[in-house]
């Protein structure tokens, strides 16, 4: 649709003078689009905001993320990134209910999108450092190890820095499926212990009192509980008084 012109029978508002100045004189700063787009439709055009896009290529949290992974110096446009985190950090408005919501400006918009970007791209450094760094000090307590268990627990302390890396066992057992029990006890049962929703799902009061009748036995049950995983985890704790160094 052709753009109409505009109507110079139209009385300007003290707003959009200091808007068509602001423009005019280059002094954009703080000045959004939809400013822009209000003044142009208050004058009697058609107008309507479209993206240009972002003119540079797609950026990989991965890629980022992989990159960190081994010892390197700060790019000067990584250096600008975390720079420019503490002027954005918790500059963005928040909405942290739903009694809570409202519309926003375009400038409010702009700071939420703008500390998000902020932050995750910071994030994406950090991560890729703390998988680094986690790996090392797993792969160090074992070579430490005399037996160079692969599961070795242990503490890398530095009492110049006032803290130790902690290197311990996690045992998961994961979580029952009980589903599986569909496949392991005959028809009946399963009907008796399960109620129809959207699918059958197991009612777990029912499901006890089968078990605790015999009508289900432990060696079913037992079936359908996964095996116990052993990880390691890595914990940041400051040294006390008295810590082995």
């Amino acid at each position: 649709m052709a753009a109409k012109k505009p109507d110079k029978s139209l009385v300007i508002s003290a707003r959009n003078k200091a808007l068509i100045k602001a423009i005019a004189t280059g002094n954009t700063e703080g000045l959004a689009l939809e400013d822009i787009k209000d003044l142009l439709v208050d004058m009697g055009m058609d107008v309507k905001l479209v993206a240009a896009g972002v003119a540079t290529e797609r950026y990989s949290r991965i890629e980022k993320r992989r990159s960190w992974l081994t010892a390197k110096s700060v790019s000067k446009e990584e250096k600008a990134l975390i720079k420019a985190l503490p002027d954005k950090l918790g500059t963005a408005p928040t909405i942290l209910s739903q009694d809570e919501a409202r519309e926003f400006s375009q400038t409010e918009v702009d700071a939420l999108v703008a500390e998000e970007v902020a932050r995750r791209q910071t994030e994406d450094i950090l991560k890729g450092r703390y998988d680094a760094i986690r790996a090392t000090a797993l792969n160090l307590v074992t070579f430490r190890d005399k037996d160079s268990d692969p599961f070795a627990c242990g503490i890398i302390s530095s009492p110049a820095i006032g803290y130790k890396l902690i290197v311990s066992k996690q045992e998961r057992g994961g979580n029952v499926n009980y589903t599986a029990l569909e496949g392991v006890v005959d028809s009946k049962v399963w009907n008796s212990i399960t109620e129809e929703i959207t699918t059958r799902e197991v009612n777990e009061d029912k499901l006890a009192n089968a078990l605790s009748k015999g009508v289900i036995t432990m060696e079913q049950f037992a079936s359908i509980i996964p095996e116990k995983t052993t990880s390691r985890v890595l914990c940041v704790d400051p040294i006390k008084a008295g810590d082995d160094i």
